[in-house]
Order: C-alpha cells, then sequence, then structure tokens
C-alpha cells in the first residue's frame, strides 16, 4: 500500500486513506473480540499486537468499488479508490464479455470517459 494509509486499533482494525485529510476514506476493516495493544504496517501487511492471541497479520487490500458516475460537460468521470495493482477494465457487452484494461488506470483513482466514446460496462480489478 502507499503511505497514505492509517490505521486504527481498538476492537479488530480499520484502515482508512488519508491523502486528503479534508475526506477520510475508510478502506477496509477487519472486526474481532480481542483488544490490540500495538500495530506496526510495512507495505500491505498489518502486524497486529493483539494480547493472548499474540501477533495477527492482515493483508490490506482497498475494497474494489466504483463511485456513482458524474456527468460533466465533456464526459462522464468514473472515479475509485486507487492503488497499485488495481486497474479499471471494460466490456462492449455482458452477454459474452471480453474484458479488456482501460489504459492508463493501473494505480489511478478517475478517468474521464468522452460522450462520444461508445457504451462499454467497467470493473475493477486487483493484480
Amino acid at each position: 500500500m502507499e503511505s497514505s494509509y492509517a490505521a486504527v486499533t481498538g476492537k479488530g482494525l480499520s484502515v482508512f486513506d488519508y491523502g486528503d485529510p479534508s475526506k477520510l476514506i475508510k478502506v477496509s476493516s477487519y472486526d474481532s473480540d480481542f483488544d490490540t495493544y500495538g500495530l506496526e504496517i510495512h507495505g500491505d501487511l498489518a502486524y497486529v499486537a493483539a494480547g493472548k492471541d499474540g501477533l495477527l497479520i492482515y493483508r490490506i487490500t482497498p475494497e474494489l468499488k466504483l463511485n456513482p458516475p458524474l456527468i460533466e460537460t465533456n464526459g462522464v468521470r468514473l472515479s475509485w479508490l486507487g492503488a497499485p495493482g488495481i486497474l479499471l477494465q471494460q466490456s462492449a457487452t455482458m452477454s459474452a464479455p471480453n474484458w479488456t484494461d482501460v489504459p492508463n488506470t493501473e494505480g489511478a483513482s478517475k478517468i474521464l470517459i468522452p460522450l462520444n466514446q461508445a457504451n462499454h460496462w467497467y470493473r475493477l480489478i486487483k493484480r
């Protein structure tokens, strides 16, 4: 994960993107019945000291979810929580989908689709 992620402990683990401090975004959470006493994050791994449960290790992965599209004057904006290895794909049909990568979206968090582009279906994937 990039350095714009922070974790909060208590009962389980919550992970937030604080890239824009005025808009914290919850990336993922892991609920449990143990009390946490310490936390270290290295890359996409969170090491949690959990009392009698010992050391717990979580892989932090952002939720693959597209935000509602925004209509702009020159296109439709799609946005999502981007991270390394996450990219947008498109397919012209859902009856026999042929998913292809949308160029320049790996690690990105938004794209503007021109209004004159043919209709497509979109999805996020993690590589």
